[in-house]
């Protein structure tokens, strides 16, 4: 999803739940007064900018993120009291969520956790070529390329899509240069061949450094 579309949604969502917050802090939401059937009103409203809110949350942040777990662990208590100060908790972690979103923090943590994740693969497919499994181990590694770029496209707001177009727009936008565009373009060939199987198109040392610079790449970005 693109991040101008993101920021938008967030904006979107926060303007709706504000109507909901004119009550002084503190108070209870509804007085014995009240209608039921307004009350009933309120709650399916409040109910319906709940799920679109932990959407988008869960969307740009992650189901296992702090925000979206906070803000699973207030919702769930809603049907129990609709209390302002409910209202309040859920509007803070939203709005948590949306400012850390729009600095890039969640990029850098999802960054982090994605590092580590290709790291982990990389080795694998370092074990695979020290056991002699050349194509599989290509293959892994040539993955993890094509993942980064994807993660790259994302955060930079371009389009996700086929290596090669990811690799050529990343290059036109400054992300990297042309000598890592032609590299980029020699790797995923080599990931190419072994997927369709055509092995005399490389050998042991090509995947060695196959493995070797999508490290560097990773780490340089």
């Amino acid at each position: 999803m693109d991040r101008q579309v993101i920021f938008k949604r967030y904006k979107e969502l926060e303007d709706e739940i504000s109507p909901h917050l004119v009550l002084s802090a503190g108070s209870a939401l509804f007085s014995a007064s009240e209608e039921i059937k307004e009350k009933q009103f309120f709650q399916n409203n409040l109910l319906t900018w709940i799920i679109k809110a932990s959407n988008i949350i869960a969307r740009t942040c992650g189901e296992n993120s702090i925000h979206f777990k906070k803000f699973e662990a207030v919702a769930d208590k809603v049907n129990e009291e609709l209390a302002f100060h409910t209202i309040i908790k859920l509007r803070a972690i939203f709005c948590a969520a949306k400012d850390d979103f729009e600095k890039g923090f969640i990029f850098e943590i999802k960054e982090i956790a994605q590092a580590e994740i290709f790291e982990d693969e990389l080795d694998q497919a370092q074990e695979l070529l020290n056991h002699g499994y050349l194509t599989a181990a290509a293959v892994i590694s040539g993955t993890v390329l094509e993942c980064r770029l994807r993660w790259l496209c994302e955060k930079n707001s371009l389009p996700v899509g086929k290596l090669d177009k990811m690799n050529s727009d990343l290059s036109k936008e400054n992300i990297y240069n042309k000598n890592i565009q032609k590299k980029i373009t020699a790797l995923a060939g080599i990931r190419n061949s072994a997927a369709h199987g055509k092995i005399e198109e490389f050998n042991n040392n090509d995947i060695s450094i196959m493995i070797v610079e999508i490290k560097r790449f990773i780490e340089g970005l």
